[in-house]
């Protein structure tokens, strides 16, 4: 890609969240204390967010809005959104979309975002599956993405890993995984996106989801049809042993 095309993808990228971030703006405005988003950087670049709090360009519940430089990178343009824009309390989902420019010192960017209150249908304890997928249209370094629910539910809780992604790049890149994991009510979800541009001056750009839904009763089926075979397996191959 050379440097034309790059600086106009990238205007074009940036005045489309721009526009998203416009729009989540124009909603109604509330408080949601327990969605944040946390930026650091290995060279010493700290921001926090809360939700409709200082330095959140959204000013609507479920979506948080950042423009500005975090240590070396001295563009950085992140939208996160949560409950009620997406997900419910009873189906989870956070989403991260981010773009990323380093400067020639490079630098190692972490990239938070946190909620709170999630619950099974019926509360109690459920099996439930986890979805953490990410895209990116350009990766100047690397990308890694981690996803974690809290049974203690609190913020930014690294309790319950169920997804590792990547790395991935340079170039192009795209990854997804699926965790089936006993949780109990309420709970907390966190996913944590590193983006590595050590010693590079570069753009990474990417699209985040880490989702609960609540699984249809066939896919309960199968999956529990497989946990039979499974045991069925086992017992026999113990038999013939």
């Amino acid at each position: 890609m050379n440097g034309y095309r790059l600086v106009n993808w990238t205007a074009s990228t940036i005045a489309t969240l721009a526009l998203a971030v416009g729009l989540l703006a124009a909603w109604t405005s509330d408080s949601h204390a327990a969605f944040k988003l946390h930026l650091s950087t290995q060279s010493g670049g700290l921001v926090e967010i809360t939700d409709n709090g200082a330095g959140d360009l959204v000013g609507d519940v479920g979506a948080i809005g950042f423009a500005g430089s975090v240590g070396n990178f001295v563009l950085n343009f992140t939208i996160g959104t949560s409950k009620p824009v997406i997900g419910s309390v009873l189906e989870g989902e956070i989403n991260l979309t981010s773009v990323n420019a380093s400067n020639f010192a490079g630098d190692v960017l972490t990239m938070m975002v946190t909620d709170t209150g999630f619950e099974n249908p019926g509360g109690g304890t459920a099996l439930k599956p986890f979805i953490t997928s990410v895209n990116s249209v350009h990766i100047a370094g690397s990308l890694s993405v981690e996803t974690y629910f809290g049974s203690n539910n609190q913020e930014f809780e690294l309790g319950t890993q169920v997804a590792d992604i990547g790395p991935l790049g340079p170039g192009s890149g795209a990854g997804g995984e699926t965790t089936w994991a006993d949780v109990g009510s309420p709970f907390s979800m966190t996913m944590v996106v590193t983006v590595d541009h050590t010693n590079i001056a570069g753009l990474t750009s990417f699209d985040a989801n880490f989702a609960d839904p609540i699984p249809e009763p066939r896919t309960l089926a199968l999956f529990g049809i497989g946990l039979l075979g499974l045991g069925f397996l086992s017992r026999r191959s113990r038999r013939t042993a």
